[in-house]
């Protein structure tokens, strides 16, 4: 790992990630006040007869999968006596832990949402009043700021968020190596900041310093092809953020994201338009990427395109509007791996889908649009003017077209 060393502190805005169980990121964080329990198929019984019998709770999937909800992940309003077998039914998916945390009963409108990631310029924060699947409906309500990097560092910024202990939650973040928090949502019950789903990634390089019984949470990512374990080599070699998970290697829709919340919203709006089985993969590319390694990271997802057996394939290309990543650069990797690719490309018939905004963004999509329209190659290139959550009926429109 490289960055910068300022009295000794690494600054990790350029290292691997990995994440951790959300009762580890918990438990970090709110140290003796958090009552959640981890459960595994070997403790579940024991961990079971710990409980407060007259409460209620949720039990979950705990292994740093998202949008657990719409996957059936989650039980809500458990009695005491029945959360080992809410928690045995998840095991049986073929999940190995779970977190069970007495139910907390709010309304929907208390929810807000707010992350943290580390970057090289200090600590970029996103947050909104509205939380939870709400803030996917409303991504502009999403505001967005930069904490300086010695304001990170000293844990004293000077953006202030109404309930939020946001000194406190960098004063974690630094103690235990996290480059990632995202809770969503968060409530202010009675005043007081009760995080109800936090997300946590760590600097890996760093995994051998956190306390013992955390090291057991750390959630390794697991490779199911080659391309995957690619882009893992090329994570560690940059700066930046790659990454692939392939949901249906026979799908019809590659998608190539960026930014967290803007990535949620365009994978529902595919979803909303019935399209959630052809989607190939779930991919994200942040952090300012280097032209070259746009470039290599494009080219390894193209691999997994044409390896897919589907016809009237598509290429999502889709984010909110960048604060740094310059999309000039990026597209122009972009270009460079489809000009290597461009005949099996027009081979396959491949319809592009855009939607991207940023540094530079009208030079990079002039420059991505040009060379689809030289090339042949069906698109559709938007800037932000464009709803995020239309792109999937774009997408609906070339399926229905091609299967006409």
């Amino acid at each position: 790992m490289s960055g910068d060393s300022i009295n000794g502190v690494i600054l990790g805005f350029n290292m691997a990630r990995v994440a951790i169980t959300e009762y580890a990121a918990k438990k970090l964080f709110l140290g003796d006040l958090y009552s959640g329990v981890s459960i595994t198929p070997e403790n579940v019984e024991e961990v079971v007869k710990t409980l407060d019998m007259p409460a209620h709770f949720i039990v979950k999937i705990d292994v740093g999968i998202k949008k657990r909800g719409k996957q059936g992940l989650i039980r809500l309003n458990v009695p005491a006596k029945d959360v080992a077998k809410a928690a045995q039914e998840l095991f049986a998916l073929g999940h190995d832990r779970c977190i069970a945390e007495v139910m907390v009963p709010h309304e929907g409108s208390q929810e807000k949402y707010i992350s943290i990631d580390v970057l090289r310029e200090g600590a970029q924060v996103l947050y909104s009043e509205k939380g939870g699947i709400s803030v996917e409906d409303d991504p502009d309500s999403v505001k967005n700021t930069l904490i300086s990097r010695a304001e990170m560092l000293s844990f004293t910024p000077s953006e202030k968020i109404i309930g939020v202990p946001l000194s406190s939650l960098l004063e974690t973040m630094h103690q235990y190596h996290f480059s990632f928090c995202e809770i969503n949502p968060y409530i202010l019950d009675g005043g007081t900041f009760l995080p109800l789903d936090m997300a946590v990634e760590i600097d890996s390089s760093m995994e051998e310093k956190l306390p013992k019984w955390v090291q057991s949470h750390v959630l390794h990512k697991k490779v199911t092809s080659a391309q995957e374990a690619e882009v893992l080599r090329q994570d560690a070699r940059t700066q930046s953020a790659l990454n692939l998970h392939t949901l249906n290697a026979d799908g019809s829709i590659l998608t190539l994201f960026s930014g967290g919340g803007a990535s949620l919203v365009a994978m529902d709006s595919l979803v909303t338009q019935g399209l959630q089985d052809d989607i190939i993969n779930y991919s994200e590319y942040s952090g300012a990427p280097t032209r070259d390694e746009t470039h290599a990271y494009v080219s390894t997802l193209l691999e997994v395109l044409f390896a897919s057996k589907a016809k009237n394939k598509v290429i999502l290309i889709a984010g909110g509007v960048a604060n740094f990543t310059d999309v000039m650069t990026t597209f122009q990797g972009l270009v460079d791996a489809f000009s290597e690719n461009l005949e099996e490309l027009k081979k396959q018939k491949v319809y592009v889908c855009v939607r991207r905004g940023g540094p530079n963004q009208d030079k990079g999509l002039a420059h991505l649009r040009d060379f689809l329209n030289e090339a042949g190659i069906p698109n559709d290139v938007h800037d932000p003017s464009f709803s995020l959550g239309a792109v999937g009926s774009l997408v609906k429109q070339y399926h229905e077209l091609k299967h006409s």
